[in-house]
């Protein structure tokens, strides 16, 4: 009986690796609140929103409003925003439902409820909060190709800025006025590149004719890590915008499981998996047909030089597929899902084992 016994008792130190929800998630953030860092996910079964913190184990709900089936959740940097993506019952109509939450309930709240909240238009294939977390980048197709306009996070003061014949990209609000387009990957076609102009919609070519192109740019947009598909299997490679110079890295991993850091200019935190099989990268890790283990690794795209983070494997016996990694305020925390069940994970960065291994990348 623990009731007459203060809770500090039994507060014990968080684990370095942390298992954030036990369920599969849509999409979750990350925001500093005075000293705590204060973390959100959408349950990708019920739609429901949970909140906890770096200093605590309790998750607690947020938003009680049931939306079946979310498979996507994009969140406004700061938390107060979500924009939740799911098939109607059609199975045929994509909505995309931005969820306002409000910041002086101290209960469970009905989001659609909120005067704030609205469904934007119907059929988005790709949305993209812009990084102050008020406007948001969306493409919708049509008989000509794909349309992409700019509006409220509430839909609202709309206007189109893109055009394309173009149907499969995968977009980013980037910067304040840089919108990055990536054509869709295959291993056996050519991928392109283009920055977008949210003010004048001018687009710039930045990389073409790659094969099976995925690429993580950073904020300051000067830095690209992609990958290149090669016959079965693929190359991770560094390009300096600004120079045009390509470098080619010693291990190999996918962008996407990357994430540049938000405290150092040329550092980035990766996902390196154990072992790569054969495979028509990256279509097969996108398909499922492919699993990776992963450690977590520090790399210098200047210096060429790595380190390693954390053996996950090694130190707590969990097997974990890295996918939708970001880093929090001052690159204290990574998060990310693990690919083999959608389940939200934290690594505390300040507080990881020291593994002492180092290599260039180069």
């Amino acid at each position: 009986n623990t009731d007459s016994q203060s809770s500090s008792e039994f507060e014990a130190e968080l684990p370095i690796l942390r298992q954030i929800s036990n369920t599969p998630i849509a999409g979750g953030v990350a925001f500093k609140k005075g000293e705590d860092t204060i973390i959100r996910y959408v349950d990708r079964g019920t739609g429901h929103i949970y909140e906890t913190n770096d200093r605590s184990l309790e998750n607690k709900t947020v938003s009680n409003t049931t939306i079946l089936k979310v498979p996507e959740a994009v969140w406004s940097s700061g938390g107060q925003s979500v924009v939740m993506r799911y098939l109607n019952q059609d199975n045929n109509t994509i909505l995309s439902f931005s969820a306002d939450i409000l910041k002086t309930a101290s209960t469970s709240q009905d989001i659609s409820k909120n005067p704030k909240s609205a469904f934007l238009p119907s059929n988005i294939e790709q949305l993209s909060v812009n990084p102050s977390g008020d406007k948001i980048f969306y493409l919708i197709n049509n008989a000509d190709g794909s349309v992409g306009a700019v509006s409220n996070i509430d839909g609202l003061q709309k206007r189109r800025i893109f055009q394309s014949p173009i149907k499969e990209w995968l977009a980013l609000w980037l910067s304040g006025d840089t919108i990055t387009l990536t054509t869709k990957p295959a291993y056996n076609a050519f991928g392109y590149l283009f920055y977008l102009n949210n003010k004048t919609g001018a687009t710039s070519k930045i990389m073409s004719g790659i094969n099976g192109l995925t690429a993580l740019v950073s904020s300051g947009t000067k830095d690209i890590l992609y990958s290149e598909s090669i016959e079965g299997s693929f190359k991770l490679k560094y390009r300096n915008v600004t120079n045009g110079e390509d470098k080619e890295l010693s291990f190999k991993t996918l962008p996407e499981k990357c994430a540049w850091s938000r405290t150092e200019e040329f550092a980035a935190y990766c996902a390196i998996p154990k072992t790569i099989s054969n495979g028509d990268y990256p279509d097969v890790w996108y398909q499922g047909l492919v699993s990776f283990t992963d450690s977590v690794w520090k790399i210098d795209t200047k210096t060429g030089s790595s380190e390693l983070v954390f053996d996950i494997q090694k130190e707590t016996g969990n097997d974990i597929d890295i996918m939708n990694p970001f880093l929090s305020d001052g690159d204290e925390y990574l998060f990310f899902m693990n690919k083999k069940d959608l389940t939200f994970w934290s690594l505390a960065l300040k507080k990881q084992l020291n593994a002492g291994s180092s290599v260039n990348i180069f």
